[in-house]
């Protein structure tokens, strides 16, 4: 279809007006030659002319013999393009004349309208005769221009027409491609890249077919292989997460499905392989463990979703039993597998969480993921390597449920800086010791008050998130002790502690962050003590010793707490370098009713004092357990019979200096 803003119509359009303007220029050339040559022609018949009776009318007019002249005048009169002749003698007199009247004026020499006036001397040897003027008559040449510029403009028009035809006989060839290249552009802009383009030659608008044409095949395999990549997984050729999301999407949004039924499935003792035998070996293993899911499940949708997690997700109208079956013989199979690397032998199992949108009466695939998720990491806290499906109404997936809640409120809490930091003071119980008090961590309730996060952290600790709870304490804690050291305001307190997380002793980059935040803040190293579990020390020795041997040598002293949980402290309390030892506060509780707490509790401050270490006990909350660790000789005593704990930034206003002796009641 020929439309008037269509490429074609521009070409036609372009190329008619140029091929005018071309005609036109040749036009106005032709018209200009045709007037040269009137006027070279009027010029040579004047020259021919003169020359002609320039010495047949010079003997006469010498002789006054006027009868010749006038013969000469007659036969030159009868040429037809002469309109009147007048022959004058040297005074200006008219001797002879025809075509003009005898006392009419001459007309000035020149042209005037179809008339040219011409005037020549008639000289002979030199000497001047006389003069002749006569009328030149131009109406002949005036007809053969005009006929010649019908003639050109008839031609021009004709050009014009054969210049449209063969333009639109051109545009027809060279648009048409054209044309098929904006139609296939099209269609691979609406995402079809099968795009057939013919080529009848070898022309540049050929071979610009061809390239476009090879540019949309490989385009079209680029995105299959871009859109391949996008849904599966890199190392195991398994869909990915974001596959496994879509297809369960789609599952849960199909109103014909009744149930959708979730396998979470975590490799067990995968992370032995990869420390051992290094990542190159643990991809061949998940790459034999995706193949044995795909080949095992069959028609369900298996998916890499993690490091080491499986997913699979199915439609299927099995029961529980079914689908703990399925999932018993999963875990049978893997187990079976002998992976070997350079000549070690390895196992891995695995543990697997069952999940489903009809026991969970939802179709959201948020809460479908965190079931089958959450059932799998009680199937390891249960022992690895065995089933769980879970169920709204167990008691142990709603304490799970609630660690989430708690988790998810950790971003708002932030946010909305609804932590405040509590401090309880450490009575001195033997000698001159300086003045000591833990820093401890509350929450704002809506209710204005102040409440102990103990979900909180312990969901933190089970997801991995304590590391920013900690960095939150020590960053506000060192503020708040260096503003009060600028300002200059006495708290009587010489030394804070405060607590580290296992999660943040094993991180390697946490000595940094803590040296950063003294020095940002330009706290006193020597105000500082901070407070790590013997059981995180233990279970990240290399680390806590790294942790410890960089903030004693900034200054500040370390303290390990709850010693005394388990009896393998005994072993490495020497190669902690720690400056206190809390005591844990299960020997401490009842120490005045329990003889073997008594006995544990003099041995370990009898073990500090020989590596000279000073000694605090935790939960005293008697004055009878205040007396018994005042004799076996505890350094300090912490707890609510000592010291309610109080708001952080109350302290310089609440200062009151803790009693030494045994009258204060402590």
């Amino acid at each position: 279809m020929f439309r008037l803003n269509s490429f074609r119509a521009r070409v036609i359009s372009w190329g008619a007006l140029m091929g005018a303007v071309v005609l036109i220029l040749m036009l106005s050339i032709n018209l200009h030659s045709i007037e040269e040559q009137i006027n070279h022609q009027i010029e040579a018949r004047i020259d021919y002319t003169r020359n002609a009776y320039q010495t047949a009318l010079a003997t006469p007019l010498a002789k006054q013999d006027y009868t010749t002249l006038r013969d000469i005048l007659e036969i030159w009169g009868k040429s037809g393009d002469i309109s009147y002749l007048v022959i004058m003698d040297t005074d200006g007199n008219r001797r002879a004349s025809t075509g003009l009247a005898d006392n009419g004026p001459l007309p000035a020499p020149g042209k005037a309208d179809s008339v040219y006036h011409v005037r020549f001397d008639v000289t002979s040897a030199g000497k001047h005769y006389g003069s002749v003027q006569y009328g030149l008559l131009t109406d002949y040449l005036s007809a053969a221009r005009d006929r010649l510029i019908l003639y050109n403009a008839i031609a021009a028009l004709i050009g014009v027409c054969i210049s449209s035809i063969l333009l639109v006989i051109f545009s027809r060839h060279v648009v048409k491609p054209l044309i098929n290249l904006s139609n296939a552009a099209e269609h691979i802009t609406s995402g079809n890249y099968d795009v057939q383009l013919e080529t009848t030659g070898v022309s540049e608008l050929d071979s610009l077919l061809k390239h476009f044409r090879a540019m949309a095949l490989t385009v079209s395999s680029k995105i299959s292989m871009l859109e391949w990549q996008a849904q599966h997984d890199a190392l195991t050729d398994a869909f990915n997460r974001r596959a496994f999301e879509k297809r369960t999407s789609e599952l849960l949004e199909d109103p014909t499905v009744t149930d959708v039924i979730m396998l979470y499935i975590d490799l067990d003792q995968f992370k032995t392989i990869n420390d051992n035998c290094g990542h190159s070996a643990g991809d061949i293993l998940l790459t034999r463990v995706a193949h044995l899911l795909e080949s095992r499940l069959g028609d369900a949708f298996v998916a890499r979703i993690g490091g080491d997690e499986f997913g699979a997700i199915m439609s299927l109208d099995n029961d529980e039993l079914d689908v703990q079956k399925m999932a018993r013989t999963i875990i049978e199979d893997i187990s079976n597998i002998h992976f070997e690397w350079e000549g070690q032998s390895f196992r891995v199992g695995a543990s697997i969480g069952v999940a489903s949108s009809s026991s969970l009466g939802t179709r959201s695939l948020r809460e479908l993921m965190i079931a089958a998720d959450t059932a799998c990491f009680s199937a390891k806290e249960l022992g690895r390597s065995r089933i769980r499906v879970y169920h709204p109404n167990d008691d142990h997936f709603r304490q799970r449920r609630e660690e989430l809640r708690n988790v998810a409120q950790l971003d708002s809490i932030l946010a909305q800086n609804r932590f405040s930091l509590h401090f309880q003071r450490f009575s001195p119980l033997t000698g001159d010791r300086p003045s000591h008090a833990e820093i401890l961590l509350r929450v704002r309730n809506t209710e204005g008050g102040f409440d102990i996060p103990v979900n909180l952290i312990h969901a933190a600790e089970r997801y991995n998130l304590m590391s920013r709870i900690d960095h939150w304490v020590i960053e506000s804690a060192c503020q708040q002790i260096a503003k009060w050291d600028k300002d200059k305001c006495e708290t009587g307190i010489e030394c804070f502690s405060i607590n580290v997380s296992g999660a943040s002793l094993s991180d390697e980059h946490f000595p940094d962050f803590v040296l950063d935040q003294i020095y940002a803040s330009n706290v006193s190293p020597k105000r500082l003590c901070f407070e790590i579990t013997e059981s995180s020390a233990i279970a990240y020795l290399k680390p806590a010793l790294h942790f410890i041997e960089s903030v004693r040598r900034a200054g500040a002293t370390v303290a390990l707490d709850d010693f005394g949980s388990g009896l393998s402290s005994f072993a490495y309390l020497k190669r902690f370098q720690a400056d206190y030892l809390k005591i844990d506060g299960t020997f401490i509780s009842n120490i005045d009713t329990d003889s073997a707490n008594f006995a544990t509790v003099k041995a370990i401050v009898t073990l500090a004092r020989a590596h000279g270490l000073r000694t605090v006990a935790e939960f005293v909350h008697s004055s009878s357990i205040l007396q018994v660790i005042r004799e076996i000789g505890v350094d300090y005593a912490q707890g609510y019979h000592c010291h309610t704990p109080e708001p952080l930034d109350a302290l310089p206003r609440g200062y009151t200096p803790a009693p030494r002796t045994e009258s204060a009641n402590l």
